[in-house]
């Protein structure tokens, strides 16, 4: 049940877990436009991102995917990621992201599956980058977690 009324909420699979591999987090910090990337050590083909951020005065913020921009609009409200977008309201002022990345498929779930994307087409293979930026302003990280992901395939 959410503030509009019942609805169906998507979120990744619990199996998810089972193939998590080495795990990465950083402690709660401010980002501000002029920081350099927090997550530039982070490399991996597979990723899962679980991820709380807290909307203060920046304008945009956002992840880098492997060479593909996740943004969020402060003032519109709205996320976007490739052609994709939604309208995203923070929850006592926090944004929860949870992100899981695969060679041929971005999936992005907010605020506990109250909204989704999904991207499906091949990923560059030699971008392995994984990114977190502000823009025009402050964010503060409160959680981050990041696991690196075995194929199911091998």
């Amino acid at each position: 049940r959410l503030s509009e009324g019942l609805r169906i909420c998507l979120t990744p699979v619990k199996e998810v877990e089972l193939v998590r591999e080495f795990g990465y987090s950083h402690k709660p910090t401010v980002v501000t436009e002029f920081d350099k990337n927090v997550l530039a050590d982070v490399k991996s083909e597979l990723l899962e991102v679980q991820a709380e951020i807290g909307v203060m005065d920046a304008k945009e913020f956002g992840f880098d995917l492997r060479g593909n921009e996740l943004l969020y609009d402060v003032t519109e409200k709205k996320m976007t990621c490739c052609d994709l977008e939604t309208q995203v309201k923070p929850v006592e002022g926090v944004i929860k992201l949870h992100i899981v990345v695969d060679r041929a498929s971005i999936e992005v779930f907010v605020n506990d599956g109250e909204r989704s994307m999904f991207k499906c087409s091949p990923l560059d293979t030699e971008n392995l980058s994984l990114g977190f930026f502000a823009r025009g302003g402050n964010v503060k990280l409160e959680r981050i977690n990041i696991w690196q992901l075995r194929s199911v395939w091998r």
